[in-house]
């Protein structure tokens, strides 16, 4: 095979795996936005600072109701159809990311 003609080749191969990381780079990328979207922390509120100008708490936030023992200490996460669905997508797109690199 001639040398030029090896060249030209191998700078196809080049191409085509430039554009094969490419997709991959976009696909990672994504997967990593809707995974910090789906899992976004939002801020809690704490009722045990105080606001501004004021000198005491309202009762209710630093007594313990009556009946403290029955408390549930851990509450249980509810998902919704949207989460569930976003989900399955972005298992969708983990699968098809390690599938391309199997590929490669």
């Amino acid at each position: 095979m001639a040398l030029r003609l090896s060249g030209i080749l191998m700078g196809g191969v080049v191409i085509v795996y430039e554009r094969k990381v490419k997709l991959l780079y976009d696909d990672v990328s994504r997967l990593l936005i809707e995974i910090n979207e789906a899992w976004k922390i939002r801020p809690a509120v704490d009722h045990t600072v105080l606001p501004k100008g004021k000198a005491q708490a309202k009762y209710e936030a630093v007594t313990l109701p009556e009946n403290a023992v029955d408390m549930e200490v851990e509450q249980p996460v509810f998902f919704t159809d949207t989460d569930t669905t976003r989900f399955r997508g972005m298992v969708i797109v983990v699968i098809c990311v390690f599938w391309k690199l199997k590929l490669c």
